[in-house]
């Protein structure tokens, strides 16, 4: 007997948790990693990593009540495709230059394929948040880390939130691609 409903999503999740190498799409028809399900997408699986060479990173934020919102914004300057996979961490420095010690948070929100496809030209974004902030002032520049990279990147807008109390971590979500 198949199982139906709850019961399917409850083993799709568990493949997942325990490690398939493939991941089940809806009505229970297999899907290859990498692919996102529309038939027009270009399958990253076969692409390298977005490299720091390869794309030009930068960080916009402003002001979510005594917090920051903003995004994660990378475009690929390079001639190739490539992959930009993960969440990306963002570590905010100081006036001297040396990381402050935020810690970005992993969120657990699930993404399938967990990477996007850039194209020569192409951009995606990330959203971000930084609830608060007690130590050392931030300066205009961050260092961002993904799957295969890191940069440092300029800030635009706000270097650090307004809230001191209590100090909280960044946190960050997939990239997606912006059009």
């Amino acid at each position: 007997m198949r199982p139906r409903g709850r019961e399917r999503s409850l083993a799709r999740l568990a493949a997942l948790m325990l490690g398939s190498d493939e991941d089940m799409a809806g009505g229970g028809a297999r899907m290859r990693p990498g692919q996102r399900g529309d038939a027009g997408s270009r399958s990253g699986e076969e692409l390298p990593a977005c490299r720091a060479d390869d794309v030009s990173v930068t960080v916009s934020w402003e002001h979510d009540g005594s917090g920051l919102r903003g995004q994660v914004i990378a475009e690929n300057t390079g001639g190739r495709a490539c992959r930009l996979a993960g969440k990306p961490e963002v570590t905010p420095l100081g006036l001297d230059g040396r990381p402050l010690p935020a810690q970005t948070v992993v969120t657990l929100e699930m993404l399938l394929p967990g990477y996007v496809v850039l194209e020569p030209g192409q951009r995606a974004a990330a959203p971000v948040t930084w609830g608060g902030w007690d130590g050392a002032a931030a300066s205009p520049r961050v260092q961002v880390t993904w799957e295969g990279g890191a940069a440092t990147a300029a800030v635009h807008g706000p270097a650090q939130p307004a809230s001191t109390d209590p100090p909280c971590h960044l946190s960050s979500s997939w990239f997606h691609l912006l059009r």
